[in-house]
């Protein structure tokens, strides 16, 4: 049975159109709380100039609370594999902390659309990635893809870098790693 994903975009709309304003405004940018009852899956990939790849990502609750999280030496590649990897990483922690009623975030309109059309799956060069993402999804019905800003989505990003100076594999982190709590404290503060 195949089942659609919602999928959300939401876009910031600059007030000034002048490139200070602009990236004035994007500095403000900041992880938003899900609605009550709602998860917030965060994640996200990184590439280094080598092509060693990571991948990150975290669970929130509607409070602000750490879940879980993780982050993976994902080997080689490129950014856009790491996204993917990020993706991938956060479904199985989902499944694995038994989370429900989830909106994963990803600061890549690029990897939502291809999830989005599954048709295209078999043929992308990413196929046995994409197909394993698919399978995952099937068992995750509620969950919403949402855009969000990279400003937004800095504990992801620091959790995918962190896991691409890892040794390979997936470390999944119960308490946030060290480094990460002042960025989930910025989060917290004033939403």
């Amino acid at each position: 049975m195949i089942r659609q994903i919602n999928l959300i975009v939401e876009d910031m709309i600059l007030l000034s159109t002048t490139d200070s304003c602009a990236a004035n405004n994007r500095s403000n940018v900041k992880w938003k709380a899900p609605p009550f009852g709602k998860f917030i899956l965060n994640v996200d990939g990184s590439c280094d100039q080598s092509g060693v790849i990571g991948s990150g990502g975290l669970i929130r609750d509607a409070v602000g609370n750490w879940v879980a999280g993780l982050s993976s030496n994902d080997g080689c590649g490129d950014a856009f594999i790491a996204k993917l990897f990020g993706i991938y990483n956060g479904l199985v922690l989902l499944i694995n902390n038994l989370v429900l009623h989830v909106e994963c975030e990803t600061d890549s309109t690029e990897i939502i659309n291809l999830l989005m059309d599954r048709q295209s799956h078999f043929f992308h060069a990413y196929a046995s990635l994409l197909v394993k993402i698919t399978s995952l999804l099937d068992h995750l019905s509620g969950l919403v893809f949402k855009h969000v800003l990279r400003e937004g989505n800095v504990c992801a990003d620091f959790l995918a870098r962190l896991g691409r100076n890892s040794t390979l594999g997936v470390t999944t982190w119960v308490t946030p790693p060290d480094g990460l709590l002042s960025l989930l404290n910025f989060d917290a503060f004033d939403f």
